[in-house]
């Protein structure tokens, strides 16, 4: 069962009201007159001048409601609205954060991605690299599919490094986009490596 949002329902709510404040009151007056509410006239100058007073103060009270409840309604809308945004602005830099540390983790460990420290690594562990050969080639195949996204993705988490820890954009681009070209660098030197020795037995 599919859980309905707050924010959707409050802002249900607060239109549900303001439409019946215009289309439910009009017919009312109508009613409580037996005259039809101009289309030309505001619905208060109706229900001021054609209404008598007893029936006129239980048209206010009505009116009062609905607009009691459209405002707390809207008030409520707007809350849940700002706290929406907080709290994915906090997820996203939270993400932000996760993916600058991973990069800059395997940077480091990687001597910045060298290609000598990729053909090294291959020629001991390919074996275990190309275990995960298929899903390597998959990762990499969506990557690629949705290389437009993922340069927007460096870009924006790049923004964000450069507002917060005055990093240069360009590099944190290029340290992103190659941790995430890392593990293929890998699986192709790996079946390099296996090449080799079927080769030579």
């Amino acid at each position: 069962m599919r859980r309905l949002n707050p924010k959707s329902v409050w802002l249900r709510v607060s239109l549900f009201a303001t439409l019946s404040v215009f289309f439910f009151l009009g017919p009312v007056a109508h009613a409580a007159t037996g005259k039809k509410v101009p289309q030309h006239m505001p619905l208060a100058a109706a229900l001021l001048t054609e209404v008598p007073e007893e029936e006129r103060q239980k048209l206010y009270a009505a009116l009062v409601l609905f607009a009691v409840v459209t405002a707390f309604g809207l008030f409520v809308t707007v809350s849940l609205y700002k706290e929406d945004v907080a709290r994915r602005r906090i997820e996203t830099g939270t993400r932000y954060e996760k993916c600058l540390a991973d990069a800059k983790q395997k940077a480091l460990e990687t001597n910045n991605f060298s290609e000598a420290w990729v053909k090294s690594a291959a020629h001991v562990g390919w074996k275990v690299i190309l275990k995960d050969q298929r899903e390597t080639e998959r990762r990499e195949a969506d990557r690629l599919i949705r290389a437009q996204v993922k340069e927007a993705d460096y870009a924006a988490i790049a923004e964000y490094a450069r507002a917060w820890y005055g990093l240069n954009k360009e590099e944190t681009v290029d340290m992103l986009r190659k941790a995430d070209e890392l593990p293929y660098r890998l699986v192709k030197h790996a079946i390099a490596k296996a090449e080799e020795v079927a080769h030579g037995a």
